[in-house]
């Protein structure tokens, strides 16, 4: 037997428009290697990005340190809405 990873869920906003979810993880990735899961999220405007961002629990300090991320991102605890609990395919979402 086998214990899954346990995932933290972030909210990560203002990027800039143009990223896409592999930018997201290559960035994780090259800063800490490890597991993430990143979801490009609906945005009000066009001019920025905004990310659900899964990373390893043992990693959240890391995370929330202000060198970790670009100048000026916003990283909040992701709040789920009540009517997502499996909401998800597969083919919605990208792992690392």
């Amino acid at each position: 037997l086998g214990v899954a990873a346990h995932l933290y869920f972030f909210f990560v906003s203002p990027l800039v428009p143009e990223l896409e979810r592999c930018h997201v993880l290559a960035f994780l990735s090259e800063r800490k290697p490890g597991i993430y899961e990143v979801e490009i999220l609906k945005t009000k405007y066009p001019n920025y990005s905004s990310f659900k961002v899964g990373i390893p629990s043992v990693l959240i300090d890391e995370i929330y340190s202000p060198d970790f991320w670009p100048s000026g991102a916003f990283i909040s605890k992701f709040y789920f809405p009540k009517d997502s609990l499996n909401y998800k395919t597969p083919k919605d979402r990208e792992l690392t």
